[in-house]
């Protein structure tokens, strides 16, 4: 033990006494931890490791928490940290893990340790500069993928098992579909975020192969119950993601799962402005038929693009735009990154507006990614260079310190803490020079974005051109 001790002593050195010392404190706890499951043989000798250690510690009470509770996540999976996992890798091992897996019980904890093991190394490799930004929001939206997807999965395997499996008139098997909404159906998630689901099945039927059959609605409300629980519910080893449901049609008053003929009916009787806007982003993901994601995407896209210039919905944009500005001084948000003046909110805001309105006839605008999207609207003429040019370095920024916030201690929170060490630690994990540089650069870019987004919707708009809406058929 004594090079590893003095490897990290070597690699404290450079910071203050108090960030020293959590270092120090916290390399007891872990080799305690080492020893008492006999993985010292898996610490490393280089000192590069213990750089980033040290480091890891210095930015991050996740980090700290994982390594001590689970010092195998770290130590037995270094290896794999210069890699960037895609859907298939993360399935791969999870799969792996639930080959043996007979009960919820157990589904939930492989669940939330594969969750701390797998945030650990995306943590780490976004500290250390090892993955590109835009990596981690791919690694952190696979990651959430592969744990709805495997979940729904096996529970409904289990139910199958019991009741049988749902079938429509004509005797074919339905899915359960998933819509991710949000930054997870943007493939946009960040470290501690929500992830905003609606669920829905293909057809009416009832169930073939059980002991009792059910019809399907009951048989995917019951799925859709249990799936919320596994990911959702607080255990002893914490919870998997926090779900919202509250997008789904009527919201808390309405069922947690349609059919595709229910959901249709229900947006085109009752669909409002908002709805259209929070569905720009929507991803199906947990089917195995690809005819019915196909049958999904066509039913959504004419609800939320309108193929005719929608002049009715700018008045409706405008009061969203109200309802944001509103939000901040009613809430009290103003060091709030993503929700306050100059926030992420607001770049997306900006760069929605311009999908709603005429996403209809330009297909390159019904992307769900937000930089490919203010690309096109550059190649489009719709937006200048500069705009797009000072919106992707302030949402860079703003995404990056969201995420040091959040990985500091695996909190859903975007405002940065006021006492003095922790403060210390998120400076030093955006690598500024001291607190007054990290608020100058903050305060630079949230000024840039809020005078945008002010700008936006108003009746005389400089910084680009008009809100036009597309109708030529070589735009479809």
């Amino acid at each position: 033990m004594e090079r590893p001790s003095r490897l990290l002593q070597q690699a404290s050195q450079q910071y203050s006494t108090a960030i020293r010392q959590k270092i120090c404190d916290t390399w007891e706890i872990f080799l305690r931890a080492v020893e008492e499951k006999h993985l010292t043989g898996l610490l490393p000798t280089l000192s590069v490791f213990y750089e980033q250690l040290a480091y890891g510690w210095a930015c991050s009470d996740f980090i700290v928490k994982i390594c001590i509770q689970d010092p195998s996540a770290l130590l037995a999976h270094y290896p794999s940290y210069q890699k960037t996992f895609t859907r298939s890798d993360y399935s791969q091992r999870l799969q792996a893990l639930l080959l043996e897996v007979s009960t919820q019980a157990e589904l939930e904890s492989i669940l939330r340790h594969f969750r701390h093991q797998q945030l650990l190394r995306i943590a780490w490799r976004e500290l250390q500069m090892i993955a590109e930004p835009d990596d981690v929001f791919s690694e952190l939206t696979a990651l959430a993928d592969t744990c709805i997807t495997e979940s729904a999965q096996q529970l409904y395997a289990w139910q199958s098992l019991s009741v049988g499996v749902p079938k429509d008139k004509y005797g074919v098997q339905q899915d359960l579909c998933v819509l991710c909404m949000g930054k997870l159906g943007g493939e946009e998630l960040n470290f501690s975020s929500d992830i905003d689901l609606i669920f829905a099945y293909p057809d009416n039927g009832q169930t073939d192969g059980g002991k009792q059959a059910i019809d399907n609605e009951r048989f995917f409300q019951k799925l859709v119950q249990q799936l919320y629980k596994v990911l959702h519910q607080v255990t002893k080893d914490g919870f998997v993601y926090r779900v919202d449901l509250r997008l789904r049609p009527y919201g808390d008053a309405g069922p947690l799962v349609m059919s595709f003929a229910a959901l249709e009916a229900y947006y085109q009787q009752h669909g409002r402005d908002w709805e259209r806007y929070a569905l720009i982003k929507a991803r199906v993901i947990a089917v195995s038929n690809i005819t019915f994601k196909q049958r999904l995407q066509d039913i959504l896209q004419p609800f939320v693009f309108r193929r005719y210039v929608d002049y009715g919905a700018v008045d409706a944009l405008r009061e969203m735009k109200l309802m944001v500005q509103r939000d901040v001084r009613v809430r009290g948000l103003e060091n709030d990154i993503k929700r306050g003046n100059g926030g992420i909110r607001q770049i997306e805001f900006f760069v929605q507006v311009f999908q709603l309105l005429n996403g209809g006839g330009d297909k390159y605008l019904r992307q769900r990614r937000l930089l490919p999207t203010m690309e096109h609207l550059v190649n489009n003429k719709t937006l200048s260079s500069k705009v797009v040019s000072e919106l992707t370095s302030a949402y860079y920024f703003l995404r990056k310190l969201e995420h040091r916030i959040q990985i500091f201690g695996d909190q859903q929170t975007h405002s940065l803490p006021q006492d003095t060490l922790s403060l210390e630690r998120i400076t030093l994990s955006m690598q500024c020079a001291d607190e007054h540089s990290l608020y100058l650069l903050l305060d630079k870019h949230r000024k840039i974005v809020s005078a945008h987004f002010n700008e936006m919707l108003s009746e005389n708009p400089v910084s680009y051109t008009h809100l036009r809406a597309h109708e030529t058929p070589e735009h479809l």
